[in-house]
């Protein structure tokens, strides 16, 4: 059967859907850091089957708000923490989904007719050294919002003494920085985005300068960041942070930061390859280099993307990367992903991209487990087998494209 090249699904700052082994990221759902995974994904393959993407490609205001502006407004002034806390991370999205925008949009707020209000709120809540949590939030909620106006206050969070190292395990302190970040990497990229090119090159050089400090929290942060903002221009300044940087978390946030680029560089390549196959990294490294590599179609990638099919939270992943390797290069993925396919154990959406992978190699079992899958219970299963069938019936090109590495 004809089929169509397969998207690789390189997903920035680590597991949007799903936490893989050793996570270093916020577990907690209210916790602001979250936000910061990714500024936008608008460069990005979308997943292919049944997950689509929003057409505006934003992490960050792709959920939609709680609460209106007006409802956000009201709880902003409440006593109850957890009403100011809910209040503070719609109050963006809810204006930025009023002004039709996505975030960050570049001084957001003077475009809506309660955006004064809203960031004099949020300017209240950062003054407010009670809550750090919440100024954390606030931090987020200003960045979406394009607010260059607390720069400064942002910079102070970074600046911290040499004797506070025993602060790095404090949770208030950490996000805090972390949040410091992600509002300086938001009116980075809302500024690049509206023309303000002397504020994106400042947010560049704070989180070039980022990379190089002492805590872990604040260089894991900055890498994201740094990305989105400069695109392919920074990969030399990512790479040379990669080859000094020790931190697992760290070295794993930085090969996520360089798949950003749709396009990766022979450097990259060449960099990564050498990671992939090492004994020393971790998984979360070692898969993160391999779907990059795999968006480059360097076939060096297919070893551990075959390991990774081992780890429920990185395996739908990694089909998806396999599937873009003809069968003679991905051969030793054809069992384990038959017995993924077949399992009735296995999710259906699991099963859906592992009957896809298999069409794409020309396997018999695929079009037959893709065809019974058609009637599976759950509506999203059908859903991903209707866009596994769009996808092996349009021939599209991919977005990802061999790099010669000679």
């Amino acid at each position: 059967m004809a089929v169509a090249p397969a998207r690789v699904p390189a997903r920035p700052g680590g597991r949007p859907r799903g936490r893989g082994p050793g996570y270093p990221g916020p577990a907690d759902p209210a916790d602001p850091r979250r936000l910061g995974v990714s500024v936008s994904a608008a460069s990005q393959p979308q997943r292919a089957l049944g997950t689509r993407a929003n057409p505006a490609g934003d992490v960050a205001v792709n959920v939609a708000p709680e609460l209106t502006v007006a409802a956000a407004l009201r709880d902003l002034e409440s006593r109850d923490p957890a009403h100011r806390e809910r209040a503070i991370q719609s109050v963006a999205g809810a204006i930025l989904v009023e002004l039709g925008e996505r975030g960050p949009s570049w001084r957001a707020a003077q475009r809506h007719p309660r955006g004064g209000d809203a960031l004099e709120a949020l300017w209240r809540v950062l003054d407010d050294e009670r809550w750090p949590a919440l100024r954390g939030a606030a931090f987020a909620a200003l960045g979406q919002l394009g607010d260059a106006s607390r720069w400064e206050q942002a910079l102070v969070y970074l600046e911290v003494a040499e004797d506070a190292a025993e602060s790095e395990s404090a949770g208030a302190d950490t996000i805090e920085r972390e949040c410091a970040l992600i509002y300086i990497s938001f009116v980075g990229v809302a500024a690049r985005d509206g023309g303000e090119p002397e504020v994106a090159a400042r947010s560049l050089t704070t989180l070039t300068q980022a990379l190089g400090h002492r805590l872990d929290d604040v260089r894991f942060q900055a890498a994201m960041g740094l990305a989105e903002i400069g695109g392919p221009d920074v990969e030399p300044a990512l790479l040379a942070a990669l080859a000094h940087e020790a931190s697992p978390r760290v070295r794993t946030q930085l090969v996520e930061a360089l798949s950003l680029s749709e396009r990766p560089s022979p450097a990259v390549v060449w960099a990564l390859r050498s990671i992939v196959g090492a004994a020393s990294e971790g998984l979360e490294t070692r898969h993160a280099a391999a779907m990059v590599l795999a968006a480059a179609r360097c076939p060096d990638a297919v070893a551990q993307l075959v390991e990774s099919l081992r780890y429920v939270d990185v395996r739908d992943d990694a089909i998806e990367a396999l599937a873009v390797f003809p069968r003679d290069v991905a051969s030793t993925a054809v069992s384990p992903v038959r017995r993924l396919a077949n399992g009735w154990r296995t999710p259906g959406a699991t099963r859906v991209r592992a009957a896809y992978a298999l069409c794409r190699w020309s396997d018999p079992h695929g079009a037959r487990w893709l065809q019974r899958l058609r009637f599976h219970p759950l509506g999203g299963v059908r859903a991903a087998v209707r866009d596994a069938r769009e996808l092996l019936a349009s021939d599209r090109p991919t977005r990802s494209v061999p790099v010669d590495v000679r």
